[in-house]
């Protein structure tokens, strides 16, 4: 019975300690400058479906003028509600630091209610 729940333990700490993102030393939130730099994109939007694809999918659907509510996650750039997706596409990489994706809890912290689908962040390099 020992020998169960320290395999148990080791199997659990094991798995916290596993990269969450698609390669080493990366997260499943962040694409960083050299990440941006190897990626070899032009546009937000760009570096984006290549890396992190998973966030330029719709979640879910609303119905109704009462419930109208975007599918897509709201894009920020500094801090600044830019718009919805199309706007990756007016963003150069030689001009982003980084970018981040803030799920709906995160993004309520930092930005308020309003975002059910979560935030995608820019951050420039000309802050």
């Amino acid at each position: 019975m020992r020998y169960l729940v320290l395999s148990l333990l080791l199997a659990f700490s094991l798995q916290g300690c596993a990269s969450t993102g698609s390669g080493p030393g990366t997260s499943r939130n962040l694409i960083t400058r050299a990440q941006i730099e190897e990626s070899q994109a032009i546009t937000a939007y760009d570096v984006i479906r290549a890396l992190h694809p998973q966030w330029l999918r719709a979640r879910g659907q609303t119905v109704g003028l009462a419930n109208a509510t975007p599918v897509t996650p709201t894009v920020f750039m500094d801090g600044t509600r830019m718009g919805e997706l199309d706007v990756l596409n007016a963003y150069q990489v030689r001009d982003i630091e980084e970018i981040r994706y803030l799920d709906p809890g995160r993004a309520a912290s930092r930005y308020g209610m309003g975002y059910p689908r979560g935030i995608i962040e820019i951050i420039s390099l000309r802050r």
